[in-house]
């Protein structure tokens, strides 16, 4: 079974990284700005096909340097599903899991415009409920991925507001999983590659 413990620690973890970044923006606020503004809101787009659904905020705390953070949820993986072609069980259940999603990002041209260097941390946890003898045995499985990564990307404006943030990334994932008839959770470590396309919005970006 899986360590709610576990969970719990990841997530108290992805909370403090979170309060830290918006710490070291706040002691940056404290003494008068010599960088220009970026602030933006952004929804990832290809991550919605692997069934997580993670918006997230960017904002910059020194001259050429941003954070990004975010939070939310997932589904099912409906891209390892199909490639690896797994069949639909009525007996399985899929359970809303949390995401989470950490980055840093460097710009070595102009602030929040153009291409960008990014070292990352994403978090998943897909869950599912899987039935036996007519559901009285109740099996919680669980498929975690812990995924630290580096990657180039770039930010394209179609307006003052609107652009396009497309990425490709590189690193390792650390999965932990467990299924109906695993006596105990299995762990792997795989070679990650993706590419990400997030629509965004700039709350603040000066030229």
């Amino acid at each position: 079974m899986y360590n709610l413990f576990n969970l719990t620690k990841h997530l108290k973890f992805a909370f403090l990284f979170t309060v830290l970044l918006f710490q070291i923006q706040e002691n940056f606020a404290q003494s008068p700005k010599k960088y220009k503004e970026f602030m933006a809101a952004k929804l990832n787009i290809t991550s919605i096909f692997a069934g997580d659904i993670c918006p997230s905020f960017e904002h910059a705390f020194s001259k050429k340097v941003t954070y990004e953070v975010g939070a939310g949820i997932v589904t099912d993986n409906y891209i390892r599903n199909f490639f690896l072609e797994t069949p639909a069980v009525s007996a399985r259940r899929v359970v809303v899991g949390p995401s989470a999603y950490g980055s840093l990002r460097y710009y070595p041209m102009r602030m929040g415009e153009g291409i960008y260097f990014s070292s990352e941390m994403r978090y998943r946890l897909y869950r599912k409920k899987f039935s036996q003898d007519g559901g009285a045995i109740i099996i919680n499985e669980f498929h975690q991925y812990l995924i630290p990564r580096f990657g180039i990307g770039f930010h394209k404006f179609t307006d003052d507001k609107m652009f396009f943030d497309i990425s490709v990334n590189t690193g390792l994932g650390f999965e932990k999983y467990l299924r109906a008839g695993d006596l105990n959770a299995n762990s792997v470590v795989r070679f990650h590659f993706g590419v990400a396309v997030k629509v965004g919005y700039a709350l603040k970006h000066q030229k």
